[in-house]
């Protein structure tokens, strides 16, 4: 007997009067980077592409989906079709490591990103952890041979119930990788990630770490969690079922209203209250602690972190580079032309200007020696809470 051929299932399309206008735009922006610099070419995957929605379902940015896992986030766009898959990372706990294991850990971290060749995310999400789940584990049975037996048990449950909501147990921790590709089809995408796991799976057994692979109705859940927090038990884990009619129906809230307040624009979705904080342009500082992500991450609230990584081709960043070079080399030649004409010959160029060659040259030896590589990069924050 022959094996039935899985089909992509389509979201249900709902006409929008924004979308033939948008497309119209996207291409004419897209036109526009044959005229571009190639490092601005290297952006493209970090610029979304999207038309306002007119529905809940239209909020969710994603086109078609398969059962093993790969969507379709964005559909045809000058014969390309912006496709991605999901990883579940297995924690690897730095703050217990002294600072050789560190370093080793690190270095070969560093690798892995150099390594890339196309887009990814690092999702971290603090989700509602599965009531259910606790009670089966940590709750006392029901039964019980007498009434005070059964009253001191309903109490013990009632105090371990307490315990576990005050203390934010009840937010159970996910960290997730997500890669995407462009690809004219499908089978090419599968192909693409078949090759992409091959590669990252090894990587991160080095770290000590492993790459847990989402299909099509653990990403579903996964969304659902988010769009209808709170709601968790509800969700429906049979992909026939999830995706007859519109599987969007199945994990888009009930309702988004756009919502400001004190110069702070948020979200509410249903009975939840949501805003996104963003790394401003030039806000990160000169230095991260390894600590930073642990730190944000370890909040006892929900929330949703989001660092995105485009990386920029060496070649990319080294004609960069050699520009802003030469761009220091002319400002000391002016330093001193002015100088020279004040007579003053012995003077030494600025501490800044000299400060800033260095930097650029440490770089160009970084980028040519040690194969070291630029992204593109961006970090959300997105914040639940019950109320304002």
């Amino acid at each position: 007997m022959k094996k039935k051929k899985e089909k992509p299932v389509k979201a249900k399309p709902q006409k929008n009067k924004f979308e033939k206008e948008n497309k119209k735009m996207n291409s004419k922006k897209l036109s526009n980077y044959g005229k571009a610099d190639t490092w601005n070419l290297a952006k493209r995957m970090t610029e979304p592409i999207a038309f306002p929605p007119k529905s809940t379902q239209e909020a969710i940015p994603i086109y078609r989906v398969s059962k093993n896992g790969v969507f379709e986030i964005e559909k045809d766009n000058d014969g390309e079709h912006l496709f991605d898959k999901v990883y579940e990372i297995e924690d690897v706990n730095m703050a217990v490591k002294d600072a050789e294991e560190k370093t080793t850990l690190l270095l070969d971290y560093c690798r892995i990103l150099n390594s890339l060749q196309f887009s990814a995310k690092i999702v971290i999400a603090n989700y509602n952890r599965n009531m259910e789940d606790i009670e089966n584990d940590v709750f006392i049975s029901k039964e019980s041979k007498s009434d005070i037996e059964a009253q001191l048990k309903e109490a013990f449950n009632q105090n371990m119930k307490e315990t576990i909501v005050n203390e934010m147990n009840n937010i159970n921790q996910v960290k997730y990788l997500v890669v995407t590709g462009r690809k004219r089809m499908f089978s090419e995408a599968n192909m693409f990630f078949s090759r992409v796991e091959s590669v990252l799976k090894v990587s991160f057994k080095k770290l000590g770490s492993e790459l847990k692979i989402l299909d099509g109705v653990e990403r579903l859940k996964a969304l659902h969690n988010i769009y209808r927090m709170g709601t968790e038990t509800e969700f429906i884990e049979d992909w026939d079922a999830l995706t007859t009619g519109t599987f969007k129906g199945n994990i888009a809230p009930m309702k988004i209203k756009q919502l400001s307040k004190d110069k702070i624009d948020y979200l509410q979705m249903d009975d939840k209250f949501v805003c996104t904080l963003a790394v401003k342009k030039g806000g990160w500082p000169t230095q991260i602690s390894d600590r930073f992500m642990i730190d944000i991450s370890n909040l006892p609230i929900h929330t949703l972190i989001t660092l995105d990584i485009a990386p920029i081709p060496q070649e990319v960043s080294l004609k960069r580079m050699t520009k802003n070079l030469d761009n220091v080399e002319m400002k000391i030649q002016k330093q001193q032309e002015v100088r020279n004409k004040n007579q003053q010959y012995s003077s030494d160029i600025t501490f800044e200007v000299r400060q800033e060659k260095e930097m650029i040259e440490d770089t160009i030896e970084q980028l040519t020696r040690n194969g070291q590589k630029f992204f593109h990069t961006q970090l959300l924050v997105t914040i639940f809470a019950n109320s304002e």
